[in-house]
């Protein structure tokens, strides 16, 4: 993985976990060498945020993963101004 990396992604409708955004959140975990068992866990997370923002009647989500400093960086800005944000460490290039 580079140094830096960033990768954004707009819903305009309500932010469910929806197949492309997991696909998404997926591809960016694993080339970020994250194990299986690390991936489903902020999934989950990630899943959650958006869940219960849906369930409140929010309607969109802008997401942003980065890479920087040795850390993941996910946040999530909601329509009408929420937001959820997650950082963990990068694993360590074995």
């Amino acid at each position: 993985m580079p140094d830096h990396f960033s990768c954004s992604i707009k819903l305009t409708a309500t932010p469910q976990f929806d197949a492309l955004l997991r696909e998404v959140a997926t591809g960016v975990l694993q080339q970020a060498c994250y194990t299986p068992t690390a991936i489903a866990k902020i999934l989950d997370e990630f899943r959650a945020s958006l869940d219960k923002h849906a369930a409140e009647g929010v309607r969109g989500c802008h997401a942003a993963f980065r890479h920087e400093g040795g850390r993941l960086i996910i946040d999530v800005t909601y329509a009408g101004g929420g937001e959820w944000h997650l950082t963990r460490p990068l694993p360590s290039p074995d």
